[in-house]
């Protein structure tokens, strides 16, 4: 079961704010803005998508829906584990790592 299947269609397609959808998404709001700039920018979406109302003296009204918002994290989630470092063998501290390495010497 998804987010998704337990809210009605109107939630999911609500406009919300930059603020709303930064709380959401745990971001800042300058983060949130520096995604549209790079996405216009470089022509490529950067962060979720959003729309553009308006331009109102000089400030653009921006809005996001739920449902792009639950698009781009299931979008951003890894599908695999990220490599090791390599170096110490997996279970082992650093402590006991350095204890080996002078026990050799």
């Amino acid at each position: 079961m998804t987010a998704s299947d337990t809210l009605s269609d109107s939630d999911l397609h609500r406009p919300m704010t930059t603020q709303e959808a930064s709380d959401f998404l745990g971001v800042a709001v300058l983060t949130m803005e520096g995604w549209r700039r790079e996405s216009r920018k470089k022509r490529r979406l950067f962060g979720p998508a959003w729309i553009n109302l308006a331009v109102d003296d000089g400030k653009e009204i921006v809005r996001y829906r739920l449902v792009d918002l639950i698009a781009w994290l299931d979008s951003r989630r890894a599908a695999y584990a990220p490599a090791r470092r390599p170096g110490r063998p997996r279970g082992s501290s650093k402590s006991e790592t350095a204890s080996a390495v002078d026990s050799t010497l």
